[in-house]
């Protein structure tokens, strides 16, 4: 091997034992908060019990589901990551009604939008919308849509998520009223751990590994994904998935 090429394979060990250790890095780092918070709200709700403290124990309950959520999400995200960049992950063709994935979606993150008092709004113009892809990955990306909606929303604010069906496509949006996206940081805002200037405004964490799931997801069930926003006025982001004919209800 010559030494420009032995360069270069030295070069991408590099760049891999980097990102391995940012992973590892992101995997200590927000997974500890919350397994700690699980278990000091397991603590709170055994002395609630022990007290018959009950008016109070359905809010340490919705924290608890909080964390768990937020820690289902990074595991999530890190096995995705890891399926989709090696070639394993296969995503299905099937044809599937989209709208029961939107309201488990919205149940899933209830919880963490009561700790942040933001109401979450579902406006399908149907209440059957068939679609032609993967499901458990149409699940992921409105899971990844929904959590950063929600992130970087501010306290007693609105979210928005649209069902909208076009000729041959179902787009969904995802709408939030948080600061926006400067034309800078939406330059980045699909790529894997990037870092933007917007910061979560609840004190959660993020990977900077979601959006680019839900762009490579998308993309490969040939779909698009994107983003509208101004600062100040928040962001609609939105994916468009291939339709499947039958649309029977």
């Amino acid at each position: 091997i010559s030494g420009d090429k032995t360069e270069d394979l030295n070069a991408q060990l590099r760049a891999s034992n980097s990102e391995k250790s940012e992973i590892l890095g992101v995997v200590a780092h927000d997974l500890q908060n919350p397994l700690t918070s699980i278990m000091l709200s397991g603590e709170i709700l055994t002395d609630l019990v022990a007290k018959h403290h009950y008016d109070s124990v359905p809010r340490v309950v919705d924290n608890i589901n909080v964390v768990a959520v937020r820690m289902l999400e990074i595991v999530r995200n890190l096995l995705n990551v890891n399926l989709l960049e090696s070639g394993v992950l296969t995503l299905r063709q099937e044809t599937f009604d989209i709208a029961p994935i939107l309201h488990r979606a919205i149940e899933q993150y209830a919880p963490a939008a009561r700790a942040k008092n933001i109401t979450l709004h579902l406006h399908a113009e149907e209440t059957r919308r068939m679609v032609l892809a993967d499901s458990q990955a149409v699940a992921r990306v409105l899971d990844n849509l929904l959590s950063n909606a929600i992130k970087y929303s501010p306290q007693q604010k609105n979210v928005y998520v649209r069902l909208q069906p076009a000729e041959n496509v179902v787009r969904v949006a995802v709408q939030d009223e948080g600061a926006g996206i400067s034309p800078e940081d939406m330059k980045k805002l699909f790529v894997k751990f990037a870092r933007l200037s917007a910061v979560p405004t609840g004190g959660e964490h993020s990977t900077g590994l979601g959006l680019s799931i839900v762009k490579k997801m998308v993309e490969a069930m040939n779909g698009r994904v994107w983003c509208e926003s101004e600062v100040g006025e928040g962001d609609r982001k939105s994916t468009r998935l291939n339709s499947s004919h039958d649309q029977r209800s």
